[in-house]
């Protein structure tokens, strides 16, 4: 149970400052005007914080309660000792009023109180604040600052920011009210055992009775007025209240239980809650930095728009610069070839036209021949520059042919018709060295047609060896697969492929698995981080035909869904997750029909004869007898 364990009184009445420890049980006596009433009417305004209508001030000595006579708080705030004309003792005060309460068995302890400022020229005191600070004990050192010139009361800013660095401090919580009502409502809840009380009205009331003195006679009247009931004891009726009693304090219990369980689903909520902020608030941010991203991207493409907006019109104004010079010059071109006509130059350029014009006729039918010879001994000696085994073979077979070609292609130099060759009889010489090219193309032809018939027959074996593959493991990869998936074995990840860790439960649909899947049936799957390098390997090929055709399953965007029935993804099983998950993301969307009426609504038959709605392109196509090609829609 809450005590009051201390009074704190700042500018009261006839006190500066004063502190009044309390404890237990007290009774407070003195002669007449030694401020008995003045320490009451401190508690009264702070419990019943300053309500007009409830206070009772100086009750003992105002027994008729006549208005004339009684106390107001604004004199006590002055220091007033007489009525309203008699000079007070402060002109304006700021009065502190703080009641500290604590329980001996929890430890626990709050202090509430009032902040009251009044001047001489008003009649009304105002109360500037209404406070109420649990888990702290407040006493007059926390009401005042020191100053050069002594304790100086605080305002209510500079003790709401002293009582909240105590708080942060000490575990403790402040709390601020506008009206009396709720300050009384806080103050009734916390110093009440079950956090229960019976309404601010009640407390008012309750509060005015005690504090207002009646004169007892002797102690029978008081025993009779304030200890024995005014009416007989029902016998009927006590039994009636006991049950009622019990029935209520059981209603109670379950309420308490109820309230603690909603306390505890308020709890949860309001964890919920925080981790949803907590949700919401990153990806806010997440946005906002894709957001200011994108705004700097905005930037930087706005200031290089404005740079080649700059460089077009710079060079516009070049353009129309050289345009009107072309005109300029066309112009003066024109202007003299009129002055060459009229000229006698114009007949004689026109027949020195004329004569070179038969020049270069005759000299075309003399270089043609040897134009001819020209490009035949230029792509002759260019089989000077080849390599490989075919090149290893020729200079087997013919050395003489390669000498030859070499000699031709000294003497040719560097050059060109109509000074080529330099030295034509020794050109002419060197071709009548050569071999017999007759012979040596009938050799060459051989050869090639014992190389093609080595191919085949190499073909043939890699072919039948691919079908025993198939044969063995049910499906067949291309060629570029094992070179891609060796590889990344070499890079130190673990690849599979689709076809080999797919297993179909009802062999009907084998061919309708492999005619969607298509290519996919060859699919890479890896770990999400070593997708993307496996990725990346792909693109650093895609100039080549290394790896051509080979996919990747991108396992980074892959979520786990149920398999629907009726689907093409249930009657297949995956023993890696990753490519279930694929398998339903692939082909979890196909339907499986049994009637060409079913096709209708999008599907695909055991025959293959249709498929719609598959992932071929924007039109239903229909499916060839080569999986992985794309027949004639």
């Amino acid at each position: 149970m809450y005590e009051l364990v201390n009074v704190g009184l700042i500018d009261w009445f006839l006190l500066g400052r004063q502190d009044i420890p309390l404890r237990g049980a007290i009774g407070v006596y003195g002669e007449n005007r030694s401020g008995k009433s003045t320490l009451l009417d401190a508690v009264q305004t702070a419990m019943l914080s300053n309500d007009k209508n409830a206070l009772q001030l100086n009750a003992a000595a105002n027994p008729e309660k006549k208005r004339k006579n009684r106390r107001n708080v604004h004199s006590y705030c002055l220091g007033r000792l007489g009525g309203f004309g008699e000079k007070p003792i402060r002109e304006v005060a700021r009065s502190h009023i703080a009641l500290a309460y604590g329980d001996s068995i929890s430890g626990k302890r709050f202090s509430t109180g009032l902040i009251l400022e009044a001047r001489d020229s008003e009649t009304k005191e105002e109360t500037a604040a209404r406070w109420l600070v649990i888990g702290l004990k407040v006493e007059t050192s926390d009401l005042v600052k020191a100053t050069p010139d002594g304790d100086l009361a605080r305002t209510w800013l500079e003790l709401e920011e002293h009582l909240e660095s105590r708080c942060a401090a000490e575990g403790g919580e402040l709390r601020f009210y506008m009206s009396a009502a709720e300050h009384m409502g806080d103050l009734l809840h916390l110093s009440s055992q079950s956090g229960q009380h019976g309404g601010v009205d009640q407390f008012r009331r309750a509060f005015a009775n005690a504090v207002s003195f009646e004169t007892i006679e002797d102690e029978s009247q008081f025993v009779r007025t304030y200890v024995l009931d005014r009416d007989n004891i029902s016998i009927r009726g006590l039994r009636e209240s006991m049950r009622n009693y019990r029935e209520i304090a059981e209603t109670i219990r379950k309420l308490l239980d109820q309230i603690e369980a909603l306390n505890a689903i308020l709890d949860a909520a309001q964890h919920h809650a925080t981790l949803a902020e907590e949700k919401f608030h990153r990806e806010w941010m997440g946005r906002r930095a894709r957001v200011l991203i994108l705004l700097r991207d905005v930037r930087r493409h706005r200031k290089a728009l404005r740079r080649a907006q700059a460089d077009v019109a710079r060079l516009k104004r070049i353009i129309e610069l050289r345009e009107q010079q072309m005109l300029d010059l066309r112009e003066e071109k024109q202007g003299l070839e009129r002055s060459m006509l009229s000229s006698s130059v114009a007949a004689d350029l026109t027949r020195v036209k004329l004569e070179i014009s038969k020049c270069k006729e005759k000299l075309g039918q003399v270089l043609s021949p040897i134009q001819q010879w020209e490009v035949a001994v230029t792509r002759s000696v260019s089989v000077l520059g080849q390599k490989g085994p075919a090149f290893d073979k020729l200079r087997e077979l013919f050395p003489a042919l390669l000498s030859g070609l070499s000699t031709i292609q000294r003497l040719c130099g560097s050059d060109r018709l109509p000074l080529w060759p330099a030295d034509a009889e020794a050109m002419a010489h060197a071709m009548d060295q050569l071999p017999n090219l007759d012979k040596v193309c009938r050799t060459l032809g051989d050869h090639a047609d014992d190389l093609l018939k080595e191919l085949g027959d190499r073909e043939i074996e890699e072919l039948r060896a691919r079908m025993e593959g198939i044969d063995k493991s049910g499906s067949a990869i291309s060629g570029q697969t094992p070179a891609f998936l060796m590889e990344l074995e070499n890079q130190g990840f673990r690849p599979k492929l689709l076809c080999a860790e797919i297993e179909v439960l009802d062999p009907e649909w084998r061919d309708a698995a492999e005619a969607v899947l298509a290519r996919d049936r060859e699919a890479v799957i890896l770990p999400p981080d070593q997708a993307r390098r496996a990725a990346a390997i792909l693109r650093e090929n895609r100039h080549t035909k290394r790896f051509r055709g080979c996919r990747v399953v991108n396992t980074t965007k892959l979520e786990k869904e149920n398999i629907r029935s009726g689907t093409l993804a249930s009657v297949l099983r995956a023993k890696d997750p990753l490519a279930a998950a694929f398998l339903v993301q692939r082909v979890g969307n196909v339907r499986l029909v049994e009637t060409e009426a079913e096709l209708h609504a999008g599907g695909i038959g055991t025959d293959l004869t249709f498929l719609h709605m598959a992932d071929f392109g924007d039109q239903p196509v229909a499916i060839g007898a080569i999986l992985g090609d794309r027949p004639p829609t």
